[in-house]
């Protein structure tokens, strides 16, 4: 079956909660965990999160404790079961599981709630964590080359640890300490991944050739707050651009980005930078068509050259297009740019990460 982005986390130590007493585990409590078996990474700049939840990466778990099934409404009736600012998880190669600083193992009776957001070390203007509202998290996008794949999770609710006993729903990890079940943090993507393909239609062996030297997504917001599982941009600060590819200062022909030709399979043209972006509308004025002065676009400097020139001998030319109407966050964009005669723009959404079945992944 398809578990999605299953993570463990282990939880080892005592806890003392008001009017219940001390909890001391005995030895044949469970410990709370999440795991994954795939290796990866760092992925904190420059790089989207692949299928799986890489092991260099860490998240903040947070957890509360209520006697009663969970309630929105009343969510009073409990209490934070791992600090009002979450814990840090990171992995742990023995364990092959993300462990928390300091630890915690189940209650002996109750329930869990989970929710969690990665990376830990995330930066934001302002941060808060509620049961009835979930996370709320001021974010600015960084600089293209530095950003990171925001990730969160809903609410997982009414987690016990007969649950960890069974055979269902919870997959069964073998560790150090013996077999036991593990909880499923299903993590979502909070931004939108972009990225640039770029071919010569006239194919590689063409007589004319183009090659690509900028490529600028321009009037992007940068700057929201991400509550309740959507975004509020933040449309009165200045609109930023985002430099994906910039060979300005290269000299040519070899440092130029050369296309490959339309027969060739489909690849980013800038694999050097991965934009991950604030989802947002990008027809800021609200009109039909492009207006560079308002709206995202996509900017591109090329040249092409044709039989004995080189690129000394033609001069730089500019091309500007539409973005579309809106980015989602969970998403990927794909800009295709397919160069001839004229050139074609096409636009395409997919998911941000194909589903693997019999794997971990992320939603």
């Amino acid at each position: 079956m398809t578990r999605t982005c299953a993570h463990i986390l282990l939880l080892v130590a005592a806890l003392l909660l008001p009017g219940c007493g001390k909890i001391v585990p005995d030895p044949s409590d469970r410990p709370l965990v999440f795991t994954t078996t795939v290796a990866g990474t760092k992925a904190v700049d420059n790089k989207s999160m692949g299928v799986a939840y890489d092991e260099n990466e860490v998240m903040k778990v947070f957890a509360w404790y209520h006697a009663a099934p969970f309630d929105e409404g009343g969510v009073s009736a409990g209490t934070e079961f791992m600090g009002e600012s979450g814990v840090v998880c990171s992995y742990d190669g023995t364990l092959k599981a993300w462990k928390a600083s300091g630890g915690y193992y189940w209650p002996k009776a109750g329930y869990l709630t989970f929710q969690a957001f990665s990376p830990a070390d995330a930066t934001f203007g302002s941060f808060s964590h509620s049961w009835s509202t979930g996370f709320s998290m001021e974010f600015t996008v960084p600089a293209a080359g530095s950003q990171y794949d925001l990730l969160y999770t809903d609410l997982i609710k009414d987690r016990e640890s007969t649950q960890y006993t069974s055979n269902t729903p919870y997959e069964e990890i073998a560790g150090d300490r013996g077999a036991y079940k593990g909880i499923d943090l299903p993590f979502q993507h909070a931004l939108s991944l972009i990225e640039v393909q770029a071919v010569n239609g006239l194919g590689s062996g063409s007589p004319t050739q183009f090659y690509i030297q900028k490529i600028q997504l321009v009037n992007v917001f940068n700057h929201g707050t991400f509550s309740n599982a959507a975004w509020d941009v933040n449309t009165t600060d200045p609109k930023q651009a985002y430099t994906a590819l910039d060979l300005s200062g290269a000299t040519p022909p070899d440092d130029w980005k050369k296309l490959p030709g339309g027969e060739e399979a489909a690849a980013s043209i800038h694999p050097a930078t991965v934009l991950m972006l604030m989802p947002q509308s990008l027809d800021h004025d609200g009109n039909n068509g492009l207006n560079t002065a308002t709206d995202a676009y996509l900017h591109i400097e090329y040249k092409k050259i044709s039989g004995a020139q080189t690129l000394a001998d033609v001069a730089i030319q500019t091309g500007d297009y539409p973005l579309g109407t809106v980015w989602e966050k969970g998403k990927k964009y794909i800009y295709r740019l397919v160069f001839s005669d004229f050139i074609e723009f096409e636009a395409s959404i997919q998911r941000w990460d194909d589903e693997i079945i019999g794997s971990y992944t992320i939603n």
